[in-house]
């Protein structure tokens, strides 16, 4: 075989796999948003606050889910704390960092007489930063099932708050 021949053999594998050679910093590098975000949260559902942990489904630009659970507590004034577990799914929607989120939440409330747990959907606005090690961000109203948490905050029972926010790191 002549030297030609070598060289151009290996020229021409060279053009042939030049399509799929790519540098590590290219626009065509595939998209990568942190799946893990630990995150504290202040109020939303039967919960004052809680410790959650979320992780996110999808590899999509504009749409992606979320799977939630945490351990919190509820305080009622003048008589005891009942310890939460915060459960959720979502949907998130949107462009770049900033997405609108919808979905169902539950919280089981335990060692509390009355109720065992609250059911709720979930609409609001989440900061979901595509690097690792940033802020996470969420504001959410919660609309309780069967939507009459209004009656709820009017009568101060403790059990339900409408509003959540919460801020954590993504991983």
């Amino acid at each position: 075989m002549s030297i030609f021949n070598k060289y151009g053999f290996f020229v021409l594998v060279l053009l042939c796999f030049a399509k799929t050679i790519t540098g590590q910093i290219s626009s065509d590098s595939e998209f990568k948003r942190p799946l893990n975000v630990v995150q504290m949260v202040v109020g939303g559902g039967a919960t004052y606050f809680s410790y959650e942990y979320e992780r996110l489904f999808g590899k999509g630009k504009s749409f992606f889910g979320a799977a939630g659970a945490g351990i919190g507590a509820a305080t009622i004034p003048d008589e005891a704390d009942y310890p939460t577990m915060p459960l959720h799914i979502s949907g998130n929607v949107g462009k770049r960092s900033g997405f609108f989120e919808f979905g169902v939440g539950t919280t089981l409330i335990f060692n509390f007489p009355d109720r065992n747990s609250t059911s709720y959907l979930i609409l609001g606005y989440r900061l979901s930063l595509p690097k690792k090690h940033k802020i996470a961000f969420s504001f959410r109203t919660n609309l309780n099932i069967p939507f009459n948490y209004y009656n709820a905050v009017a009568q101060q029972d403790p059990q339900f708050i409408p509003l959540s926010l919460s801020l954590g790191i993504a991983f």
